[in-house]
């Protein structure tokens, strides 16, 4: 109820909703947000609260072995549904283009999406999160549970690259035994780089 008071006396709810959607996916910048809707970093903050809390979107937070210091970096935010994003940005009328930074970006969150949810259904109990590094190197995805950690990185791309593989690998190395690196993509075929395991996004899923 509370929530609900909040979005219907503060008129910059339905912009934050389109600035929203087009950050989907992205590190959250809460300054920038309130900005661009005219209202209180606290409120944002509260918007975005309101959208996880509805099964609207949810955050992604960043990773770290310690669940309070993971707290202490911005998370990524993610809308449950790629649709529902691009229907409340305006893009509904232009499909994504293979090849584009757009393309890879709803392939990404298509993805993540759908680990979330098979974690949540099959009650596999990995806490979900990302990586990223003071270099500006990234991990999309990190799913940890116990002392095993499973590292994703995901590409929009019909055939794997060695080089990327090769950089998740370099990354692998720094969160130590029980680290599982893989790389998903559109590649019908699976193969072992090195220590990476690439393969069709489907068969990781599955």
């Amino acid at each position: 109820i509370q929530a609900e008071q909040i979005v219907r006396r503060l008129e910059p709810f339905r912009e934050f909703l389109n600035v929203a959607a087009q950050s989907s996916g992205k590190i959250v910048n809460y300054s920038s947000v309130a900005r661009e809707v005219g209202a209180h970093v606290p409120t944002v903050q509260t918007y975005f609260q309101i959208l996880e809390d509805t099964y609207v979107g949810f955050l992604l937070p960043h990773f770290h072995r310690s669940i309070r210091k993971s707290q202490l970096a911005a998370p990524k935010f993610y809308f449950f549904d790629n649709g529902v994003k691009r229907a409340l940005e305006g893009s509904l009328d232009s499909p994504p283009v293979e090849g584009t930074s757009g393309y890879g970006e709803l392939f990404e969150a298509f993805v993540i999406q759908e680990i979330r949810r098979l974690n949540e259904y099959r009650a596999f109990d990995y806490r979900l999160s990302y990586f990223h590094t003071k270099n500006q190197a990234e991990i999309d995805l990190v799913l940890s549970k116990g002392k095993e950690t499973l590292l994703v990185e995901i590409k929009s791309t019909r055939r794997i690259s060695e080089v990327d593989a090769g950089k998740l690998e370099r990354l692998a190395k720094d969160f130590g035994p029980g680290t599982r690196a893989y790389l998903l993509s559109r590649d019908p075929h699976a193969q072992k780089v090195s220590e990476v395991s690439c393969m069709p996004w489907q068969e990781f899923i599955h």
